[in-house]
């Protein structure tokens, strides 16, 4: 056993030189993938803010917050398969609204363009 533990760190160990060259990965998102990101969290608020509040509220909950519908329910006083049916239908719309946003044929709105949706 001991002899293994020396064996592995003996190949562990690495010269100074062995780095030069290397090139390391960026743990952060390249910028263009965090505007894009930020502009899709936009476009979805603004898509919520559009739902019915007990959508709004089922998609809140369940999606956002990682509730199961059990605990949902238990709180909201709603049987779970009746939040599930709620939840489903709120992603469709949201869907709607967001696909709608991006539409053609809208010059007021352009995918991806800031400021607030049109109810």
């Amino acid at each position: 056993m001991w002899l293994r533990s020396e064996r592995r760190r003996a190949a562990r160990k690495v010269e100074v030189g062995d780095w030069e060259g290397t090139a390391f990965a960026d743990p952060a998102p390249a910028a263009p993938d965090l505007l894009e990101r930020r502009q899709r969290d936009a476009r979805v608020r603004s898509g919520l803010v559009c739902l019915r509040a007990d959508e709004r509220e089922v998609l809140l909950r369940c999606v956002f917050q990682d509730q199961s519908y059990a605990q949902a329910g238990a709180e909201t006083g709603l049987h779970p398969a009746a939040l599930k049916s709620r939840a489903f239908r709120a992603r469709q719309r949201l869907s709607a609204i967001l696909a709608e946003e991006g539409a053609p044929g809208r010059p007021e709105r352009a995918r991806g363009a800031g400021g607030p949706l049109r109810c």
